[in-house]
Parts: structure tokens; sequence; C-alpha cells
């Protein structure tokens, strides 16, 4: 009824609206309603993992919503990226409530491996009293504030952990 209700506004996509992902092609073709893919693809860290997630049909799928946080990080989100490219699906990167500095490496890679930027689920600093960094994560007016005040070795530290080549002493 929801996606009847919904049908003449302008929506870019609804988020897993139905508990069994597999009747999501079905939602689609009976409504019209541009679909995103959230927590299904939690359960299959990449699309060549044989999970359910990627028995899923991408039929209506407007959206991937992946969280490097739960999906394993830098290569099984680009792997996932490359997968929605494919595809002609965009890729929204978001966050499951990491600290700053996570939200940090979120935005970086973000700016890195998405060519078409979408809006990102970021603004979850908001909720926290404290941070692990100083300065904390900012967003403004939508936009994701970089602090001047941050060391400039920030570069070769996130290159470093993208590479997959970072041991514990490496960023002190």
């Amino acid at each position: 009824k929801f996606a009847e209700a919904v049908q003449d506004f302008n929506i870019e996509y609804c988020e897993e609206p139905l508990l069994d992902s597999n009747k999501l092609e079905q939602l689609h073709l009976q409504t019209g309603m541009p679909l995103a893919l959230d927590e299904t693809l939690w359960y299959a860290p990449t699309p060549k993992s044989d999970a359910p997630a990627k028995h899923v049909s991408l039929s209506g799928i407007r959206a991937l919503i992946l969280k490097p946080g739960i999906l394993g990080g830098w290569n099984n989100t680009k792997m996932w990226i490359e997968h929605a490219q494919k595809n002609g699906i965009h890729c929204v990167l978001s966050s499951c409530f990491e600290s700053g500095l996570g939200l940090n490496w979120i935005a970086f890679m973000a700016n890195e491996l998405l060519s078409e930027q979408f809006p990102a689920g970021l603004d979850t600093s908001k909720w926290f009293e404290q941070d692990l960094i100083e300065p904390r994560f900012l967003i403004q007016n939508g936009n994701y504030v970089f602090p001047d005040s941050w060391p400039k070795s920030k570069d070769t530290f996130l290159e470093i952990i993208s590479e997959g080549t970072c041991e514990i002493g490496d960023l002190d």
C-alpha cells in the first residue's frame, strides 16, 4: 500500500521495504518504485560470495547502500562498487555509527572509489557526545568539511590503510 500511496512523489529509492529481498523485483514490477539494497548485502561481503544476496534480482534496484565497516573494508566495498557500476546501479557509502576516524575513512573511500557522488550516509557523528579525533568529523550544509588542522601525514596514513599494508606500529 505504501508504494502505491507514494507513486506520484519523486522518490530516489526506497531501502529494502520488504523483509524478503527476493520479493523486491515483484514489488518493483507492480509499483515501479525504485529500490535500494542495504541489509541484504551484509550477508554477502562481496558480490562473489555464495550468499543469498548474490541471488537477489537487481531488477528495479537503483542503489546499493554500502557500509564498509560491515562489508569488510576497502577491497570488499570496491568489489561491490565495481559490480554496481557494471549493472548501472548507483552506490551510496554509509556509516554504521563509526567514530570520526571511521567517518573520515568512508569519506575518503567515497572520493577515491566513486566516479559519481551521491549523498553519503555520514552525518552520524552528531549523536556522539565525544569522539576519538579532534577536530570532530563535520558536516555543514550537507557537505563534508575536512579540517585544516589535521596532520599533513594523513594522506600517507590513508594510502597505507587503503593498500591493506597497515601494521599496528605504522600509524604511531
